[in-house]
C-alpha cells in the first residue's frame, strides 16, 4: 500500500505542477493578447491618420483642373469592370 500511495503522491505532486505551468501560460497569453489589442489599436490610429493626411493633401494637390478632378473620380469610384459580376 505505501508504494501506491507514494506513486499516487508523485502523480498528483506532476498533476499540480502541470496545472501552474498551465495557469501561469494562461496568463501570459492574455497579456500578450493585451498587448497586441493595444498594438492593433495604436496601428490602426496610425494608419488612419497617415490616410487622413494623405487624402487632405491629395485633394489639395488635385482641386484645380479638370485632369486633378477626373483622376480623384477614377481612384475612388470603381468602374462596372472592376464590380464582381452576381450569379443568379
Amino acid at each position: 500500500h505505501r508504494q501506491l500511495i507514494k506513486h499516487l503522491q508523485r502523480i498528483i505532486d506532476a498533476l499540480n505542477s502541470a496545472m501552474n505551468k498551465t495557469d501561469n501560460l494562461y496568463t501570459q497569453m492574455d497579456e500578450t493578447m493585451g498587448d497586441l489589442q493595444d498594438i492593433e489599436a495604436q496601428f490602426i490610429a496610425l494608419r488612419r491618420r497617415k490616410g487622413n493626411a494623405k487624402g487632405g493633401s491629395l485633394l489639395r494637390r488635385h482641386s484645380t483642373g479638370e485632369q486633378g478632378r477626373q483622376t480623384r473620380e477614377t481612384q475612388t469610384e470603381p468602374t462596372d469592370d472592376s464590380l464582381p459580376k452576381r450569379l443568379n
